[in-house]
C-alpha cells in the first residue's frame, strides 16, 4: 500500500493525517517548493532592515494605525510575525494598535482560537473580530459596480496595514495583498463580490475579474501595505511579500498582482506540470479544517495548482513597493 502524508487540525493539534492508498494506484505528492524556513532571529532581522524601516517610516505620522489579520481558517502563523509589525505601527507604543480579525462571513473565533492565532497581545495593541452583519460604512463603488462597505473602524484608520498567508485561490487567483479586506466588508459587499454580477469570474491565475475588484476595493479602503506569508507543509514560515500600491491615481491594488517576478515565484511555488496521463478524473477539494487544503485547476500555461496547505513556516520576505510610477523592489529571505 502507498501511504501519503498531509497536515490537518490547524490551530486544533496540528496532527498528521496518513492515507493509504491501493498499490494500483500512480500516486505522485506535489508540495509547495518553498525555501527552508526561517527562524525567530532571521525575521527579527527582517524587520530590522530596511523593509520594516520603510514600513516605519510609513507609520510615523499615524494616529489610528490598523493592522487586518486572517482568521483561524487560514494557517497563517500570525503569532510569530505579530509583535514585529505592531511595534512598528505603534513606534515602539506611542500610539495603540488595532488588530482587526479579518473574518469576512466566516463565524467569529472564540477567545481562546484568538488566543491561538495571535499569541500573547503585544503591548499597546487591542483586537476586534470583524462583524460583517454589524454596522459599516460606503466608501465608494468599483468600476464593475460593487459597492463597498468595511467596518467603522477600516474607514476611520489613517494607516491601514493587512497580513496573511499566500495561498492559491479558487476567485483570487491567490489570497494576499488585497484579498485581505474581503475580511473587512460588510455583508452586502461580500455578497456581491461572489455572486452579484455575471463578470465576476475568477480562477487559479492572478489576472481575473474578481481580483481586479479586489484591487480597486483595496484602493478605495486606502490599504497602504500589506505583509504577506508564504507557509510550508509544517506550518514554518517560508517567505514573507510586501507591497504598496501601484498609484492613488488608477484606483488600483498591486498587492500580489503588479511585481512580474513575484507574481512567477508564486507560480513556481504553486503549480506542478499537468500529467501526461490521467487515470482517474481530478477533483478539487478543500478540508474545513484549513490545515489540508488540495486544489487542481487549470492554470496558464497549461499548468495545474495542486498542493497540500499549511503546516507551518516562513521562508523569506520579499518588500515591494510602488510609488508614483516608480518602482522598487527589495528581497529578503533571512538567510
Amino acid at each position: 500500500m502507498t501511504v501519503v502524508e498531509i497536515g490537518t487540525r490547524a490551530w486544533y493539534g496540528d496532527s498528521r493525517l496518513h492515507l493509504t492508498l491501493p498499490d494500483s494506484w500512480e500516486v505522485a505528492v506535489h508540495r509547495p517548493q518553498l525555501d527552508p524556513p526561517l527562524d525567530d532571529e532571521q525575521i527579527r532581522k527582517i524587520f530590522a532592515g530596511p523593509s520594516g524601516q520603510r514600513l516605519a517610516a510609513m507609520a510615523s505620522g499615524s494616529r489610528r494605525p490598523v493592522l487586518l489579520v486572517d482568521d483561524l481558517t487560514r494557517p497563517t502563523p500570525v503569532n510569530r510575525v505579530l509583535p514585529h509589525v505592531v511595534d512598528i505601527l505603534g513606534r515602539g507604543g506611542d500610539v495603540e494598535v488595532t488588530i482587526l480579525i479579518a473574518v469576512g462571513s466566516h463565524a467569529a473565533p472564540s477567545s481562546d482560537g484568538i488566543a491561538r492565532k495571535l499569541g500573547p497581545l503585544p503591548v499597546g495593541s487591542r483586537v476586534i473580530v470583524h462583524d460583517f452583519r454589524g454596522a459599516s460604512v460606503r466608501l465608494g463603488t468599483t468600476s464593475s459596480g460593487t459597492p463597498v462597505l468595511v467596518n467603522p473602524i477600516v474607514a476611520e484608520a489613517d494607516l491601514l496595514v493587512g497580513m496573511g498567508g499566500i495561498y492559491p485561490h479558487s476567485s483570487a487567483g491567490f489570497s494576499g495583498g488585497s484579498k485581505i479586506v474581503l475580511g473587512a466588508m460588510a455583508e452586502r459587499s461580500l455578497v456581491h463580490f461572489h455572486f452579484g454580477r455575471l463578470g465576476s469570474q475568477g480562477g487559479y491565475h492572478l489576472d481575473n475579474d474578481f481580483r481586479r475588484d479586489l484591487d480597486e476595493a483595496a484602493a478605495l479602503a486606502r490599504l497602504a501595505a500589506s505583509v504577506s506569508v508564504f507557509v510550508n507543509d509544517r506550518s514554518k514560515r517560508s517567505s514573507c511579500w510586501w507591497a504598496r500600491p501601484l498609484s492613488t491615481t488608477r484606483k488600483r491594488w498591486s498587492g500580489l498582482v503588479a511585481p512580474s517576478a513575484h507574481r512567477h515565484r508564486a507560480l513556481r511555488m504553486w503549480s506542478s506540470r499537468m500529467p501526461t496521463r490521467w487515470t482517474s478524473p481530478s477533483h478539487s477539494w478543500e478540508a474545513r479544517d484549513s490545515r489540508r487544503c488540495g486544489m487542481r485547476g487549470r492554470g496558464p500555461a497549461g499548468w495545474s495548482w495542486r498542493g497540500a496547505l499549511r503546516e507551518s513556516g516562513i521562508t523569506g520576505f520579499s518588500p515591494s513597493w510602488t510609488d508614483r510610477g516608480s518602482t522598487s523592489s527589495v528581497s529578503s529571505s533571512g538567510r
